[in-house]
């Protein structure tokens, strides 16, 4: 929960349901945010030229509009340490938009916790974290690469290893047959 002693943080809220925009930010200035939002990416990159946010809330699809992971985009070149938290319906999205913010949640499958849990965690986050947190991401992500190319040179491993196993039981089935020379 924001402290009383300074200003509220500054959450912008961005979404093309202007409902889901109402019920967030009522939920959010209950919890002691000062919340802005924006209907279209347009309105939401107007209103963070102007008027200074410490976290951003998007959705991911704006239809006929630009996505919302180019909008974190868009977001981060102008702020690059911005937090960012990004909702959605579709539970299978490309890793280049899970990698575009630092939180994704499911609607429908997320609860307002988990909402309220990510903002604190990410305005509560130390300065450099987000240097740090790229640096983590890049080594587990060329980790993730080696393992993979592991794995796949063990299963070319084993393949190989069946396929001469196979060979030497034709060997021995027809070396034990009636009548095989040996």
């Amino acid at each position: 929960m924001p402290s009383t002693t300074n200003p509220p943080p500054r959450i912008l809220c961005v979404d093309d349901r202007v409902s889901s925009l109402e019920v967030r930010r009522a939920m959010l200035t209950q919890m002691g945010y000062d919340v802005l939002i924006a209907s279209e990416p347009s309105s939401a990159l107007s209103i963070f030229d102007k008027v200074h946010v410490d976290l951003v809330l998007l959705d991911y699809s704006f239809p006929g509009q630009i996505s919302g992971d180019e909008l974190a985009r868009q977001l981060r070149a102008r702020r690059p340490g911005l937090p960012l938290i990004m909702l959605s319906g579709f539970p299978d999205l490309p890793a280049n938009v899970v990698d575009s913010v630092d939180v994704l949640l499911l609607k429908g499958s997320s609860q307002p916790s988990d909402l309220l849990n990510a903002i604190v965690r990410l305005l509560n986050r130390p300065a450099g974290a987000d240097a740090q947190a790229a640096v983590g991401t890049t080594s587990l992500r060329q980790r993730n690469q080696d393992l993979t190319i592991e794995t796949t040179n063990i299963h070319q491993r084993n393949q190989d290893l069946m396929e001469r196993s196979k060979e030497l039981l034709e060997r021995s089935k027809s070396s034990h047959m009636p009548g095989a020379k040996s």
